[in-house]
């Protein structure tokens, strides 16, 4: 009698030890388990772990957070806590002089990058590429006229009409136009 006196006591210990939560009044949650639902989100606690901890399913969690009631008000709150937290403690060290953190939350908050807008690299390079014409023109402009008819040797300096020159016969002997 003294063994099975022990374990009663032992488990009457147990659940004296381990309050009995309430947190539902019909089916809707109660105060204290959105308040536990904040606090946990608040510390970063995924939803999987969330639900486990304050003892539901994990797709009864997922469907409370579909409905976008009280549950998922209470997670977002808490979510958005801890990145408020995250956001004071990366601004106060970015003031206390950390250099790496005045650069991330310049990227961050203000949009700064160290790319250049790609609207001034497209300018740049189409710039680039105008002067390489520009270039290109002033060379050939030395070998033609200004008309882009080449000069005529024969002709004693005399320009002539512009001219493809002939290719030579392919040695299959007939071109790819039909053999001309």
């Amino acid at each position: 009698m003294s063994e099975s006196g022990n374990k009663r006591a032992v488990s009457k210990t147990q659940k004296e030890a381990k309050p009995k939560r309430r947190f539902f009044k019909g089916k809707n949650p109660t105060k204290a388990l959105l308040d536990e639902i904040f606090e946990l989100a608040a510390n970063g606690i995924k939803q999987q772990t969330i639900a486990d901890t304050i003892g539901v399913s994990r797709s009864r969690f997922s469907k409370w957070m579909a409905e976008d009631g009280p549950v998922a008000i209470a997670w977002r709150q808490g979510n958005a806590e801890i990145g408020r937290k995250i956001m004071q403690k990366s601004i106060e060290k970015a003031l206390g002089g950390h250099a790496t953190m005045l650069i991330w939350l310049g990227k961050a908050l203000l949009g700064l990058s160290d790319q250049p807008d790609r609207e001034e690299e497209v300018t740049d390079k189409a710039a680039a590429i105008r002067e390489t014409l520009d270039q290109m023109n002033a060379g050939l402009e030395r070998f033609t006229g200004k008309d882009g008819s080449f000069a005529d040797p024969d002709a004693g300096g005399a320009k002539s009409k512009k001219r493809r020159p002939k290719r030579a016969p392919s040695s299959s002997g007939a071109s790819a136009k039909g053999g001309k």
